[in-house]
């Protein structure tokens, strides 16, 4: 049995520490956690990946070297690689509407206007995945949401979203041992 978990990001130094990069921010921790890294680029897959085994369960963990909004390219290529079905992915990504500080665990749904989300569905022609939601939401209403997501987190943002992104990393893992709906009841 083999369980991707893929974090959503843009590949270039520029979007690092952007808000749109929590998903690979994400997966960067889960990694380090698991003593997994370092990752190692895979061209034919257009990911970089890292592997471990979790309780006797081959865990591939990976971020895309496409752009976010044709994430679902890299996504595709794992599946297709490791034989796995949209079920034995976890998608970890950033939620504009979700208020910074908090994760969401869900199975399914739209895309909610993600862009990196609705590339993985129209990629893989299925929404039927588990998604870890990273909230973003900002305090004021933004005119440009576009431009929101592609800037880098305030001070005290980065205080607030470093135990953020600990707290999906033990989510992640608590995943991995108990099962998606025990974490679910604990961390919605």
């Amino acid at each position: 049995m083999v369980k991707l978990i893929f974090g959503l990001g843009n590949p270039d130094k520029q979007y690092q520490s952007t808000r749109h990069n929590c998903g690979k921010i994400a997966i960067t921790a889960l990694a380090k956690e698991l003593h997994c890294l370092p990752f190692h680029l895979t061209k034919k897959l257009a990911s970089n990946i890292a592997s471990t085994t979790f309780q006797q369960e081959k865990i591939v963990l990976a971020y895309s070297t496409t752009y976010m909004n044709e994430s679902g390219l890299a996504v595709q290529k794992l599946l297709h690689y490791y034989q796995l079905s949209p079920s034995d992915l976890w998608l970890i990504y950033d939620d504009i509407d979700l208020p910074l500080g908090k994760i969401r665990i869900r199975l399914g749904g739209s895309a909610g206007g993600h862009k990196g989300v609705n590339s993985v569905i129209q990629a893989i022609n299925n929404d039927q995945f588990i998604r870890f939601r990273i909230g973003i939401k900002p305090k004021h209403l933004v005119s440009n949401v576009s431009s929101f997501v592609l800037k880098r987190f305030t001070l005290p943002e980065k205080i607030i979203l470093k135990k953020t992104i600990k707290q999906t990393a033990g989510a992640l893992q608590m995943a991995l041992a108990q099962g998606i709906e025990q974490t679910m009841n604990q961390f919605n």
